[in-house]
């Protein structure tokens, strides 16, 4: 029988509840003043209440009633309790209205669940079934009426969100043991006990389930009593593994492997060290026992080199190198500085380095020979002991004539034959250069012709002794000979035309 969550509000009220002054079932007035203004039906003759009721008509606690009008089947308040079926007690028939007698369905204590309150303190069929939260499905159905208040309190099954396995509706939605195990499609084997309820109470199959076993994973996943039925191994299981030479594996740097079944069958050999060339690394790449055969170095290892000639090394710029080893072998010698030829600056002079590093510098460029720039020393030439040498056309004391400073004293040509008075007219081109660089006029230069008859043309002035018109009438040839004008010739005296 299902409970309401509070007292119903259908069940009888109380005497107390009743108005004031109602009839009963004979006409007489219960609770009212008498016709007269005085005193009520309970009152007694004297003024004074009687053993069965108070002067407000209620019966007192020892249950007897007025035995001054009190009539029976009169309607009393049963142990001064207006609650419940107290509060519809009549009076004792047998007991001339004096006792108000307990009502047929009176409990001391409450455990008739009728929909009535038995025991009269105000609270219906507590203790008894109800439909908690009002909801009639699951545990909601075990419900019971609480002491305090009426009210309906669930059971101690029920959740709020449900996560008992135990066959009951514990959240009262109309589902069992939604999210707990399932037997799927009614099997009881493999897989199948691990379904799960969903919220529609469905039982759904298990992740693994396969209607037709595929996985190798140690797992009956059809659910049909054999597992792993045609793996040759269960997915996940390991094993050592080598693909190398026969007696290659452990030796050198050759390590075992480990392979990994899937799908039922054992896959590549994972993280195997098999034979390899060997390296020149100082290890057996190729597992035969022997390390680096046939190398002559140990790869990546270094050494210093120098390939240049011999006793250069250290001299000026020249320094060694770096050669590291490859395949067994030293390579080539890096960072090394070997010698050139030596490099003169732009304008021909040192830079003051030893490039084909033999100890001496800038040999070869241009110097000033004797430390001066005059003449032809500017053209000197740093020689193999680094000094600078005189050029090939130097002269300590110039005798060449050949337009350059040769003993560098800042004059050109000194002694040499040059043009006097600027002209190589007659015996002006025999002129003599000075310690100063001034032409200086040979000895036969004369202003005027004089010398007559030496062949010359003294004067520079293209003319030669008798053409001359300087020798007219001058001696000429010796003896008494002389240039005549009208022939320009040399005659004997007295004989000019």
């Amino acid at each position: 029988m299902g409970c309401s969550d509070g007292p119903d509000a259908s069940r009888p009220q109380s005497n107390s509840d009743a108005s004031s002054g109602a009839e009963d079932a004979t006409g007489n007035v219960g609770d009212t003043e008498a016709s007269d203004g005085g005193t009520s039906d309970a009152e007694a003759v004297d003024g004074t209440a009687s053993d069965g009721a108070t002067s407000d008509g209620t019966t007192q606690m020892d249950g007897t009633a007025d035995t001054a009008d009190g009539m029976s089947g009169d309607p009393c308040v049963y142990q001064g309790k207006s609650d419940g079926v107290c509060g519809n007690a009549t009076l004792d028939p047998n007991a001339d209205g004096e006792i108000c007698q307990e009502p047929d369905n009176y409990e001391d204590d409450e455990s008739t669940c009728d929909e009535v309150d038995n025991d009269c303190d105000g609270v219906v069929d507590e203790g008894c079934k109800c439909d908690a939260l009002n909801r009639d499905r699951g545990v909601c159905t075990e419900g019971t009426v609480s002491d305090s208040d009426g009210s309906c309190e669930p059971p101690e099954s029920w959740q709020r969100e449900e996560t008992k396995c135990d066959g009951k509706d514990n959240d009262c939605d109309g589902v069992v043991d939604e999210g707990c195990k399932c037997d799927y499609n009614g099997e009881d084997r493999g897989v199948c006990t691990n379904g799960q309820k969903d919220d529609d109470g469905n039982c759904q199959a298990p992740g693994d389930y396969q209607s037709d076993e595929t996985a190798c994973d140690a797992k009956d996943n059809d659910c049909d009593g054999e597992t792993d039925e045609g793996c040759t191994c269960q997915d996940g299981t390991t094993e050592d593994c080598y693909t190398g030479p026969s007696g290659t594996a452990g030796r050198g740097e050759c390590e075992r492997g480990e392979r990994t079944c899937n799908g039922g069958d054992f896959g590549s050999c994972m993280n195997e060290v098999t034979p390899e060339p060997e390296k020149c690394n100082g290890l057996d790449d190729d597992c035969d026992g022997t390390v680096d055969e046939g190398c002559s170095c140990q790869d990546g290892e270094t050494q210093s080199c120098y390939t240049g000639p011999q006793g250069t090394k250290g001299v000026g710029p020249c320094t060694g190198g770096i050669q590291t080893c490859q395949n067994g072998s030293f390579g080539t010698c890096n960072n090394e500085v070997t010698p050139e030829d030596e490099a003169c600056s732009s304008d021909g002079s040192g830079n003051n380095t030893d490039e084909d590093c033999d100890g001496t510098k800038d040999e070869g460029c241009q110097c000033n020979y004797d430390n001066t720039s005059t003449g032809v020393c500017s053209d000197g030439t740093i020689g193999s002991n680094g000094s600078c040498q005189p050029p090939g056309d130097y002269q300590q004391d110039e005798t060449l004539c050949d337009g350059l400073d040769n003993d560098c004293d800042g004059i050109t040509d000194e002694g040499c034959d040059c043009d006097y008075n600027g002209t190589s007219t007659g015996v002006c081109s025999n002129g003599t250069l000075d310690s100063n660089g001034n032409c200086q006029a040979p000895a036969t230069y004369d202003n005027t012709e004089k010398s007559c008859g030496d062949g010359l043309d003294n004067d520079c002035d293209g003319s030669t002794d008798c053409l001359d018109d300087d020798c007219d009438n001058v001696s000429c040839g010796g003896g008494p000979n002389i240039c005549c004008p009208a022939t320009s010739s040399c005659q004997p005296a007295n004989t000019c035309p």
